[in-house]
């Protein structure tokens, strides 16, 4: 009797388990790529999974996108491809995006989505890692949505440029100012200043003539890196989230492009890689200077000779 007991208990047992372990699965596989996949940043993002439940004709896939910004309450369907196909509809709610495939069958096995950065979805303000759930309209019967957690890397923010003067190859004041989303120490981290193509930096720095919130930088801490890029040591502690303003005149001899056009400038620093540009600022076509005009003879009413001399600017006019 014991024994006909033990066997009926697990029996018992092994039905439950099979129950609870065998349950379908709507979704594996999951796979979510913002690009950039940096702080603050309006991105694309490519989702891939697996259905292991067919999804019928007019179900839905839910996407959220915890503490991402996401601007509702409807997508453009031209923002989102299924497939390679744009849907039905994309209905938002909150941080939940809630898409209807246009497939007429409906959809099953591989599933590849893509999010253009023209629906403009920003990524979360600072990094770190941050919960993605994926399911579908058959999945909440089946088994609860899949999440995973997506990394975002920390960016400085706020990046402004203010440039005098414009002219095309002439040396400028810079004033610049960002905000760091890493705290920076004191005599230990580095801020990284790019300029456009075709500026010039001098290969020496007269260190001193930098300022970081307006605390002049040492002997040999700020260095020409490249051509067109600077990195200063900061000489004081930056807090995360304060405004940073580095000033660099026009004594330093960084020279604006040689042609005329539109142009940005990227910080970066060595705890936050990613280079965010600047509001972009116009250079124009350099002056003339030195203008002088000649008049022979120079008596009124008289026909004259008149020699007009000046001097191009660096880029010719």
């Amino acid at each position: 009797v014991f024994m006909k007991k033990a066997l009926v208990l697990l029996l018992v047992l092994a039905l439950m388990l099979t129950g609870f372990y065998g349950k379908a699965k709507a979704i594996t596989g999951l796979t979510v790529t913002p690009s950039p996949n940096t702080a603050n940043q309006i991105a694309t993002f490519t989702i891939s999974f697996t259905l292991q439940q067919p999804l019928p004709a007019g179900g839905t896939i839910n996407i959220t996108l915890n503490n991402f910004t996401v601007l509702g309450p409807t997508l453009p369907n031209s923002t989102v491809l299924v497939n390679y196909q744009n849907p039905t509809n994309v209905a938002v709610n909150g941080s939940l995006i809630i898409i209807t495939p246009s497939q007429p069958s409906g959809l099953s096995g591989y599933v590849y989505i893509t999010i253009s950065n023209s629906a403009n979805i920003r990524n979360p303000a600072t990094g770190g890692s941050y919960p993605v759930t994926v399911g579908t309209s058959v999945s909440p019967a089946v088994e609860p949505p899949l999440t995973i957690w997506v990394p975002i890397a920390s960016a400085v923010s706020g990046v402004s440029a203010y440039v005098n003067p414009l002219n095309a190859g002439s040396a400028a004041d810079y004033y610049i100012q960002f905000t760091p989303g890493t705290a920076l120490v004191q005599n230990t981290d580095y801020i990284f200043v790019e300029f456009p193509a075709g500026s010039t930096i001098p290969s020496t720095i007269s260190c001193n003539l930098v300022t970081v919130n307006n605390t002049p930088c040492s002997c040999g801490t700020v260095t020409r890196v490249s051509n067109t890029k600077i990195q200063i040591r900061t000489p004081l502690a930056l807090a995360a989230g304060n405004n940073c303003a580095i000033s660099i005149p026009q004594s330093v001899g960084i020279t604006n492009p040689p042609i005329a056009g539109t142009y940005t400038i990227k910080v970066s620093t060595n705890k936050e890689a990613t280079q965010v540009d600047s509001n972009s600022y116009i250079i124009v076509g350099s002056n003339i200077s030195s203008l002088t005009v000649t008049v022979s003879p120079n008596s009124a009413a008289t026909a004259a000779n008149y020699t007009i001399q000046f001097m191009t600017g660096p880029s010719g006019t």
